[in-house]
C-alpha cells in the first residue's frame, strides 16, 4: 500500500509545480518592453494577468524600467492595440531585484 500512497504525492507535487503565474508576494523586479515586430502594430503587454502596457507600444518602442511582483512560470503576452487578441506569448522566471528586457 505505500507505493500507491507515494505515487499519489509525487504526482501532486508535479502538478503543482507546473502552476503559472506563482507570484512572490514580498518580491519585486523590473521588466522593461520592446515591441521588436514591424509587422505587429502597436501593442500593449501584459504579465501575469496585469496589463503594464495597455496599447501604443509601436515598433521599435521600449517601456521604461516598469517594478512589478517577481515570481515563476510568468506569463507574458503582447496583444494587438484594442483588442484580446495575443501577438505573441512566453513565460518568465524572475528573482527579486533583477532587471528584464522582453521583445
Amino acid at each position: 500500500m505505500k507505493k500507491p500512497i507515494f505515487l499519489l504525492f509525487a504526482v501532486s507535487i508535479f502538478f503543482s509545480s507546473c502552476e503559472k503565474n506563482t507570484l512572490d508576494p514580498s518580491g519585486q523586479f523590473n521588466i522593461k518592453v520592446v515591441n521588436a515586430s514591424s509587422a505587429a502594430g502597436p501593442q500593449s503587454f501584459t504579465l501575469a494577468g496585469s496589463v503594464l502596457i495597455n496599447g501604443g507600444l509601436n515598433f521599435a518602442d521600449a517601456s521604461s524600467y516598469i517594478n512589478t511582483a517577481s515570481g515563476k512560470r510568468l506569463v507574458t503576452e503582447f496583444k494587438n492595440e484594442g483588442t484580446n487578441s495575443v501577438y505573441a506569448s512566453g513565460e518568465i522566471w524572475t528573482t527579486n531585484g533583477v532587471n528584464f528586457t522582453v521583445y
